[in-house]
């Protein structure tokens, strides 16, 4: 995390670096004997997420969409996630992917809820669309509406949430999870040829993106004129890296 006792421009570089970077990647091995130590994020805790019942539950019958509307410490950065399903000839379908839909499923756990949309298999390659998300223990969390509406919407204004992808080639032995942690730039070329590589070598590869909307070309992100509030936007991403991580590895 970054401490207000660092330099102002170290700050703002830092907060760059997370903006507007492409996708970085670690490792998690499940061989205790490796030499590169392994990451104990029993000890990355920044923030006050509430802990929910260990559940699983299927909701994809009648699903249309999932909306979920993240409160961000500045109010003019918006932070988006929208998910819709497709029901032509009673098939699910992503509308944008066009990828037909095996189930989407609710879990939820000590570190939040999950909505992780299942695609169908395609030649020994699975692929899982999710979206992770909680609220600050000072906010209550509306069960309800965890689950679709007389509709068939999600509609949901979180504390925080987090879009990501989980890619798995089973015609190879599985090696272990890594992580591909990719900012405002979405996914680049280059990380997704790191990703392709790591399938084909074994790896269970899971993108995880920012959702911040950006501003346009040339525009300002509006803070309120301290370097403070830029660092909390900062601090708040970083809250729900940490924390889908730690929920994805859990599974």
């Amino acid at each position: 995390m970054l401490t207000l006792m660092m330099p102002t421009s170290m700050k703002l570089f830092l907060v760059l670096i997370l903006l507007l970077s492409g996708c970085t990647v670690e490792k998690y091995l499940p061989d205790g004997t490796y030499s590169q130590p392994m990451l104990d994020t029993s000890e990355l805790q920044p923030c006050d997420w509430q802990a929910l019942t260990k559940t699983e539950t299927s909701i994809l019958e009648g699903l249309h969409e999932i909306n979920i509307q993240v409160q961000t410490p500045i109010k003019e950065v918006k932070d988006e996630i929208l998910l819709q399903l497709d029901w032509n000839d009673g098939v699910a379908k992503g509308t944008h992917s066009k990828k037909a839909i095996q189930d989407v499923l609710l879990k939820t756990g000590e570190d939040g809820a999950q909505y992780e949309i299942v695609y169908e298999p395609i030649s020994g390659f699975h692929e899982t669309l999710g979206a992770w998300l909680n609220w600050n223990t000072s906010h209550q969390i509306p069960f309800d509406a965890l689950h679709p509406n007389d509709i068939g919407n999600i509609n949901l204004n979180p504390d925080g949430a987090t879009l990501y992808r989980i890619h798995q080639d089973i015609s190879v032995s599985t090696k272990g999870l890594a992580f591909v942690i990719c900012g405002i730039g979405g996914m680049e070329y280059a990380s997704q040829q790191l990703g392709n590589a790591l399938l084909k070598d074994g790896w269970i590869v899971t993108y995880i993106f920012s959702v911040i909307t950006t501003p346009d070309t040339g525009q300002d992100i509006p803070i309120d004129g301290t370097v403070e509030s830029l660092i909390e936007l900062f601090d708040h991403r970083y809250c729900q890296l940490i924390s889908t991580a730690q929920t994805i590895q859990a599974d």
